[in-house]
């Protein structure tokens, strides 16, 4: 079988493009990457050569499917918020299961959790789902400052969350040390 002009045409038209695209999302390396974490203190530490910009960006306000099902097996996860956008959590839950929420973010950050109703989630909260369903933990800017977001670009932030299944209704529950 014989390619027509056309045809060739375009497999180089795409070979170029696709190598124009590698060269502009490959990340600087006249400039090392730096990531900020917030501490329980909420002072920010410069972690230099930990993730480069293409992964930061992938981390960005995004959704991610997670599996919630082993009693004291903490599932930790980092991610980033920029703008007035956010993070997103989706999980199977069942009635009576006990959810440790833990969220290491600065002060500017907070956590809503979507399920039969909508619930404010505090840092470090146990919570117990009221029904058996689909939910979706959400971290966001808090209010006042997704008015500030809107107005100017901003870098994106880092945080940790971390999930634990305390209980399940049926698994006792796991002490803490």
């Amino acid at each position: 079988m014989q390619l027509s002009n056309n045809s060739k045409k375009l497999i180089i038209a795409i070979m170029a493009m696709t190598g124009l695209g590698v060269l502009l999302t490959s990340p600087n390396p006249t400039e090392p990457a730096h990531e900020s974490i917030a501490t329980a203190s909420d002072q920010s530490i410069h972690q230099a050569n930990v993730l480069d910009p293409t992964t930061i960006k992938s981390l960005t306000n995004l959704t991610q499917h997670i599996t919630i099902d082993t009693a004291g097996m903490p599932l930790r996860y980092r991610g980033y918020i920029q703008g007035v956008g956010y993070s997103s959590y989706q999980f199977l839950g069942e009635k009576g299961q006990k959810i440790l929420f833990s969220l290491e973010a600065p002060s500017n950050m907070e956590m809503i959790l979507y399920g039969t109703t909508i619930v404010p989630i505090s840092n470090n909260m146990e919570y117990t789902l009221p029904e058996n369903g689909s939910y979706d933990l959400r971290i966001l800017y808090k209010p006042s400052i997704e008015l500030q977001q809107t107005k100017k670009s901003s870098d994106p932030e880092a945080y940790y969350i971390t999930f634990t299944l305390q209980a399940s209704p049926t698994t006792p529950p796991v002490e803490q040390p």
